[in-house]
């Protein structure tokens, strides 16, 4: 049977470094040639450049580039010109994060998993009485979205008082179950997995190594602060082999599966909740926001991702409940009804001033004329936008732009996560409004600990972290330390913890009365008139 697990036993963990400085980008080179009818890029190699990034930028694996460069058996030197096959297609990535007041892309990982099964039957077995107490009483229906937002209840435990923490005799297991899904064992270091592996190996499940990685770095902060933690990785291709492993059994934290369905498996989580139940850990869903429909009858669950009512919240955060102009923007025949009834249903019940526009493209510069009868010419005017259609978008804020930039009427725009991606409009527009967009995660460059992050891990792995690292570090972070405060009934004590995170902002409530625990913080993302996005 292949090894589907590693026992890592972090009291003495040391990561190897390759070497102290920032390692060299790798950039495309412009010299081509074309030999027996095959055209390679020649390469010359920087100092403190390795082949697994000179591969890595040029997506071609490591064996590849050996048989065209037999000089390679002796190591790569400084100044080797390297015979690189052009691979048609290929996108170069980018080495170099901006480390400035740059937008920056934020795509939150949300792969559709298969649909879900119905709400688990409370497994047997003993159980604690708060935990007993809590499955008996989970059948509460799912509330709207809107509705369970704006009712969460701060729940705060009479007996929050952090405890005293002796890593002499508190040690605590943590399992983290990720699907590596074509990585065959996992029995090297991960600075080792990650140099071994190749382009076309690493593709697959990429993402889970990053988010491996950034986890580790957390471990190895805690470790660092006197944290003894036991860690236990899976792969969980088979989580039947998994679930009969001795070291999950005494678990006292499990972070994942990621997904609700694991391959073809629709019912893992859930079959891995019931476990958890009976052996009563808490389980940590890093990545699924459809993990929400398992919350009811799942009291130990905790759900990151938030949903899409707390960043609604967030977005109107804002926005002053005495006010004169309040502006509610959407299609007029557009899809987006559901989207336009929650703002509609939040902005009646901070103003009584609210004016909804129903908002048509074709209409053209008429449109402009109507939009000034609604705008005060001196007041702050705050005009939200229910859409996510880049040619409303695009087509709104040229006309607002007007409005704002030449007749100089006072402008809060507040728009969609989604806005981010749009490629057909002006961004100047966005700063010239003030735009605010309430997104899951951010990743704002100016602050010390993301860039003290950044650094670290570019020298750990020689590679660029993406948001799965972030999200890696954040979720090992943040519940690592609720263990060593609050101990393994950490749960209705996070009210108590704040803490300063890379990307997230974590704020968890219980979803409703026995069941689990969701995620209402969220990032407001601000584009200001002096062209910088930061994260507020």
């Amino acid at each position: 049977m292949k090894q589907t697990i590693i026992i890592l036993l972090f009291l003495c963990l040391r990561f190897p470094l390759w070497g102290q400085q920032e390692p060299v980008p790798v950039e495309t080179s412009s010299e081509q040639v074309r030999i027996g009818g095959q055209v390679y890029y020649i390469h010359p190699v920087l100092k403190k450049q390795t082949l697994y990034s000179i591969s890595r930028h040029y997506g071609v694996n490591i064996d590849e580039l050996k048989k065209h460069n037999p000089q390679l058996a002796e190591g790569l030197k400084e100044g080797d010109r390297l015979k690189i096959p052009v691979v048609n297609g290929h996108v170069f990535p980018s080495y170099t994060q901006p480390v400035s007041a740059q937008p920056v892309e934020d795509k939150t990982p949300t792969p559709a998993p298969e649909p879900a099964a119905a709400t688990p039957v409370p497994a047997t077995g003993e159980a604690s009485p708060q935990l007993q107490q809590d499955v008996t009483t989970a059948q509460t229906p799912n509330l709207s979205k809107l509705t369970r937002c704006a009712s969460l209840e701060n729940e705060h435990h009479h007996d929050c008082a952090a405890q005293v923490y002796d890593p002499e005799t508190m040690t605590y297991r943590v399992a983290l179950l990720l699907p590596f899904d074509i990585i065959p064992a996992l029995n090297a270091t991960l600075a080792d997995t990650l140099r071994e592996l190749t382009i076309d190996r690493l593709h697959a499940s990429d993402n889970f190594i990053e988010f491996y990685a950034g986890a580790l770095l957390a471990v190895e902060d805690m470790r660092q602060k006197g944290f003894s933690l036991y860690l236990s990785v899976y792969d969980v291709k088979n989580l039947d082999d998994i679930l009969h492993h001795d070291q999950l059994r005494h678990a006292d934290l499990a972070i994942g599966p990621v997904y609700t369905a694991v391959q073809h498996d629709t019912t893992s989580l859930e079959k891995f909740l019931s476990y958890a139940r009976e052996r009563q850990f808490h389980v940590v869903s890093p990545l699924d926001p459809k993990v929400e429909n398992l919350l009811p009858g799942n009291p130990a669950l905790f759900q990151v991702p938030p949903p899409l009512c707390a960043q609604q919240e967030k977005l109107l955060e804002n926005i002053p409940e005495k006010t004169d102009r309040v502006l509610l923007i959407y299609e007029d025949e557009g899809n987006e009804e559901e989207l336009v009834n929650d703002y509609k249903t939040l902005l009646e019940a901070k103003t009584d001033s609210l004016i909804i526009f129903h908002y048509k493209v074709e209409k053209g510069l008429a449109v402009r004329d109507t939009l000034l009868t609604m705008l005060h010419p001196e007041k702050r005017n705050h005009i939200v936008v229910a859409s996510n259609n880049e040619a409303l978008v695009s087509d709104f804020t040229s006309n607002l732009s007007y409005i704002q930039s030449i007749l100089k009427y006072p402008i809060t725009l507040y728009g969609q996560a989604r806005w981010r991606n749009f490629e057909n409009v002006d961004l100047s527009f966005f700063h010239h409004m003030n735009l605010h967009l309430a997104v899951p995660f951010y990743v704002d460059y100016q602050y010390e600990n993301v860039r003290q992050f950044v650094m670290r891990y570019r020298l750990q792995f020689n590679r660029e972290p993406s948001q799965y690292a972030f999200q890696g570090y954040d979720v090992f972070f943040y519940f690592l330390n609720a263990l060593r405060t609050y101990g393994k009934e950490f749960a209705p004590c996070l009210s108590d913890m704040r803490l300063n995170l890379l990307q997230g902002n974590y704020i968890f409530r219980r979803a409703a009365s026995g069941a689990g625990y969701l995620n209402i913080g969220s990032c407001l993302v601000h584009y200001t008139p002096d062209l910088i996005v930061n994260r507020k």
